[in-house]
């Protein structure tokens, strides 16, 4: 990924948590936008372009860690996110990921044994700042 990328995967992660994470408010999108666009230097990402050369995923690992993994809602359902997912497991060395319990959306998509039976998930309870969240190791 380019540095000149870094306003459209900032776009797409806005575009999925509006589409997705219901319990997150106006304001927590306002504080968390300059945060998601720090911390992209930071991690490996991989990221999914339209036939245009538009990004319209992407995926974030820290060391062995899937920090981040967004699909702009227009291109959900299409198996980027499996795959992109897959990605990281495979090439990017990730063995785990936290989920936010108040995220069914990704719970279901990431402990669908369809998707992800070879990975072995096991949950783990983490309380973390601003609620609960399930450690997903592979």
């Amino acid at each position: 990924m380019l540095a000149e990328d870094y306003p459209r995967v900032v776009e797409v992660w806005e575009a999925s948590v509006r589409a997705t994470h219901d319990f997150v408010t106006e304001a927590d999108i306002e504080f968390f936008r300059p945060l998601v666009r720090a911390e992209l230097p930071n991690v490996t990402v991989v990221v999914v372009r339209d036939g245009e050369g538009k990004v319209v995923g992407f995926i974030g690992v820290h060391e062995t860690k899937v920090e981040m993994l967004f699909i702009h809602p227009a291109w959900r359902a299409q198996g980027i996110g499996r795959r992109l997912l897959q990605h990281a497991i495979d090439s990017l060395n990730a063995t785990s990921l936290d989920v936010n319990e108040q995220n069914p959306q990704a719970l279901g998509f990431y402990l669908s044994p369809i998707r992800y039976c070879k990975c072995g998930w096991q949950l783990k309870r983490n309380r973390a700042a601003g609620g609960i969240l399930r450690r997903l190791n592979f």
